[in-house]
């Protein structure tokens, strides 16, 4: 961090330029973020026949986006928080969990990718990235539908049933659970619907910071989507709260292809911190440790 305040010549106290009206639209948004990232978990553990109350997931989600800001990558916390859903289920279906909590995250990542498809399918100004980026991320969302697809296959489960090394690497109850997921349509239209909301809700809460330093009517909007998803998949490279290489991605990326941006670094390292402030909210629920 301090190497990148450095090289980019980051004027800390230009971060005072932010006003209360602007303080409350971001809490309010990122409030909205981790309600609808506690409800997409809740949706998928009720519908696999885990019950869990709305209020527990919140507080379990919050905690893990506390530990967040100490654990590598921004999603660090991942591990912390299927710990505590292990515990709140005594110990049990721990394979069940873990499998619902990575494909949790994964569909996070994959509307980001489709995000950024659409977006790009409407930037004219195409160059090399955009064109290696397009082409990487349509083969990452091809690979996940597959992985889906094959992962939840009622008769490769039945076939790799017979195998003792499926039952030890417990892929059977992996297969199990992304095969219930996969069938559950309606489940799947509300899982898709909460993320969408949630990543345009993230979208809003960088555009608010932007306008800080911008007047957003001269930004391009698919170029803002295009950068933000990318940058923002990019923050998993960091160390604690996606800070490090992950804020250098994000601001390169947003430099590339928003060059006539004004303060970029800085409104990038602000929306960080403005994230890092938001998972704080889990600092009392940890510590009172009532969940």
């Amino acid at each position: 961090m301090t190497f990148i305040v450095s090289y980019y010549e980051i004027n800390i106290n230009i971060f005072l330029n932010i006003n209360i009206y602007e303080i409350i639209l971001l809490l309010i948004l990122g409030t909205a973020c981790l309600y609808l990232n506690a409800l997409r978990i809740f949706l998928i553990l009720n519908d696999q026949k885990l019950k869990i109350n709305f209020l527990t997931c919140l507080k379990i989600n919050m905690i893990g986006g506390l530990f967040d800001t100490i654990l590598p990558t921004s999603n660090g916390g991942d591990v912390v928080r299927i710990s505590y859903y292990i515990k709140y289920f005594n110990n049990n279906f721990k394979t069940k969990i873990t499998s619902i909590s990575i494909l949790d995250r994964l569909i996070g990542f994959f509307i980001f990718f489709v995000f950024i498809l659409l977006a790009g399918a409407y930037i004219h100004e195409k160059n090399n990235f955009i064109l290696e980026a397009n082409n990487f991320f349509l083969f990452m969302s091809v690979m996940f539908l597959i992985s889906l697809y094959v992962l939840g296959s009622a008769r490769i489960k039945k076939y790799l049933n017979k195998f003792a090394l499926t039952h030890k690497f417990r892929i059977i109850p992996i297969m199990e659970t992304i095969n219930n997921f996969r069938n559950s349509k309606k489940l799947l239209v509300k899982i898709f619907l909460v993320t969408m909301i949630n990543h345009i809700f993230l979208f809003l809460s960088l555009l608010v910071i932007f306008n800080i330093y911008n007047d957003i009517s001269e930004i391009n909007p698919f170029i803002f989507i295009y950068s933000s998803s990318i940058g923002m998949i990019s923050s998993i490279l960091g160390v604690a709260g996606g800070f490090g290489l992950g804020t250098l991605t994000f601001i390169e990326i947003f430099n590339h292809l928003q060059p006539e941006m004004k303060s970029i670094a800085q409104v990038i390292i602000l929306f960080q911190i403005y994230q890092l402030i938001i998972r704080l909210f889990g600092l009392p629920i940890y510590l009172i440790k009532k969940y």
